[in-house]
């Protein structure tokens, strides 16, 4: 059921304690004062920088999970205070985001592609990179990027940190070497002393990403559109076109794949899973495999990410090959290939309204307004290609240092994990590694005895986080299958979850003796291994999903048009569809995963 347009919904964001959004900062300033420290870069754990690196935050797909409507189709995106911010970082993560020294030729930087201008897109089929090179797929939005489950079409990497150093080394996009790009931020006049204003250890790889990925976070959402504005309870946000193209939108099953926080950004599917794109308008061609390049399945060929909506109405021309030049024929052509439906124009105008709604408020002044704006280098060198239409912070848009502690800890609190105390305790190994040294700050030493202890209790809480992970992805999965959950952020939060503490379980306590560290490290690849390997199992589960739901509304509403005699037996598809997801289900409960956890926790038990 969808929310009354004109009924005042309560605040969603909530702990899982009962913590309101207006008490989070006096919540949060109780966890950092216990582990906020700040660290000599010379007197720096490397290792125990390395654990939190690798743990980083929460996905902020979780987020808003005990709203109102947090298990409906959709639920809004929550907005935040820019007095939350991290000036420092921001300004960085700026000048990052428009340095164009780091394509191997200075032509382009991270804004070339993905202007707010644009939408956070090119505008271009495909995008131009360093020497002139065409890529060969749509550059995809990176407005609320933050809220997808993975980044780029195959959803090759799993956080925006690690998109951020993707396309540095392309040969399709800067061209770039790592190595080469952090001397020349290390010889660079300013950008040693930005970084040490952040990162104790300063210019790094791993701090340039992260520093990219909050500028993105930060500056690419968008929490005040009118639809979000209206799912907040907010009236006469929505024309009545909207309004009855959103329920149509979802009457001829749209929302089957696009739902949730993004409207989309939260599992694969395939183009054309109703019946070929491919045969109808061109043949397959090498950039059109899809998922199948990296999962080397073949069920997975023109399987891509699912792109959020969130301000689709901008971000022309469409789909992956960017091949559709107007949001009705991307509407058109959607329902026709993943619906089988032949929709009305009259039904294409509505939903495009409906899609409209999704974006359609002006920039309100960049989140670098508050913050301060980005050195000369950063500016000059993105200007001439779109560098100040790097992207505008939304009126309400959203603090990405806030992210840490408030989207993990809350969902697995509602769902009986670990709740505030693992949102705290992440946020501040997260927070301890990225902190300025002050002179106000205790300066600490590898030995203090105090930071040994909080890498031990935070591996500690990443294997108990681990040994949980199992039945929650289940228990997502069956929330899902009886329809108590009509999206799929959840499932791919808990698989998100399980991923990066089994990343951060590779680096146990420097104090540990180095046999007992190769034991651990070892046992936590394996079982990062068995992390990633679910990536397949809950995609193809999330597509039996989405197509049973398809294939219900074939049966409650049937096509009678030109598609009918194409679709088959919708009866007979659906059954299909569901046996697909009970053997997924099958596949979840023998995972390795809990004996590989309880293994690494008896390890660890061993050594102390």
């Amino acid at each position: 059921m969808q929310p009354n347009p004109g009924k005042r919904l309560t605040t969603g964001l909530k702990m899982g304690t009962g913590v309101r959004i207006t008490q989070w900062a006096a919540a949060m300033a109780m966890a950092s004062a216990l582990t906020h420290v700040s660290y000599a870069a010379d007197e720096d754990d490397p290792v125990w920088r390395d654990f939190t690196q690798a743990l980083g935050q929460p996905a902020l797909i979780g987020t808003n999970a005990d709203h109102a409507l947090a298990n409906n189709t959709y639920r809004p995106i929550p907005a935040f205070s820019q007095s939350d911010l991290n000036a420092d970082k921001l300004r960085l993560g700026f000048d990052l985001f428009h340095e164009r020294r780091l394509s191997v030729d200075n032509s382009v930087g991270c804004n070339s592609c993905h202007s707010g201008m644009f939408g956070g897109t090119d505008g271009r089929q495909v995008s131009e990179g360093a020497n002139g090179v065409l890529g060969k797929l749509n550059a995809p939005t990176t407005f609320n990027a933050g809220f997808n489950f993975r980044q780029f079409w195959d959803g090759r990497a799993v956080t925006l940190e690690e998109q951020a150093l993707g396309p540095i080394e392309n040969e399709l996009e800067m061209a770039h070497d790592l190595t080469a790009v952090l001397e020349i931020l290390k010889r660079d006049a300013d950008y040693p002393a930005e970084f040490a204003k952040v990162y104790p250890d300063g210019v790094s790889v791993a701090n340039m990403a992260d520093a990219i990925a909050y500028f993105q976070r930060v500056n690419f959402t968008r929490a005040g559109t009118p639809f979000v504005r209206h799912l907040e309870g907010e009236e006469g946000q929505l024309s009545e076109q909207a309004l009855k193209g959103w329920q149509r939108f979802d009457e001829v099953g749209c929302s089957s794949c696009h739902n949730g926080i993004n409207l989309g950004g939260n599992s694969y599917q395939q183009m054309g899973s109703m019946f070929s794109y491919f045969e109808e308008h061109r043949a397959a061609g090498p950039n059109d495999i899809g998922l199948m390049g990296r999962s080397e399945r073949s069920n997975d060929e023109h399987v891509f990410k699912v792109p959020t909506l969130h301000g689709v109405a901008e971000t022309a021309p469409y789909f992956h090959n960017g091949s559709v030049e107007t949001l009705e024929l991307a509407i058109e052509e959607m329902g026709e290939h993943q619906l089988g439906r032949m929709l009305s124009q009259q039904d294409i105008d509505d939903i495009a309204a409906f899609l409209r709604s999704l974006g359609g408020r002006p920039m309100g002044g960049m989140a670098m307004g508050a913050a301060g704006m980005g050195r000369g280098m950063g500016m000059s060198g993105g200007m001439s290609n779109g560098g100040m239409q790097g992207g505008g912070m939304q009126g309400r848009g959203m603090g990405g240092g806030m992210s840490g502690g408030m989207s993990g800890g809350m969902h697995q609190e509602m769902h009986g994990g670990a709740g505030m105390h693992a949102g705290a305790s992440n946020t501040a190994a997260s927070e301890t590694v990225t902190a300025a040294a002050t002179a106000q700050d205790p300066v600490v030493s590898v030995a203090n005895p105090e930071q040994q202890a909080l890498h031990h209790s935070a591996y500690l809480t990443a294997i108990s986080n681990a040994d949980a992970a199992k039945e929650k992805l289940l228990t997502e999965m069956r929330r899902i299958q009886s329809g108590e959950v009509a999206h799929f952020d959840f499932l791919q939060f808990q698989h998100l979850e399980l991923i990066r503490h089994a990343r951060a379980l590779q680096y146990p306590p420097s104090d540990l003796a180095a046999d007992k560290r190769a034991q651990l490290t070892g046992q936590a690849q394996q079982l990062l291994a068995a992390a990633n390997a679910l990536e397949w199992t809950i995609s193809d589960y999330l597509r039996a999903e989405a197509m049973s739901k398809v294939m219900q509304k074939q049966i409650e509403q049937p096509e009678t048009g030109d598609l009918e005699g194409l679709i088959g037996d919708a009866t007979a598809r659906l059954e299909e569809n569901r046996n697909v997801a009970a053997q997924m289900l099958t596949d979840m409960q023998a995972s390795p995963i809990s004996t590989l956890s309880a293994e690494l926790g008896q390890m660890y038990s061993s050594t102390r």
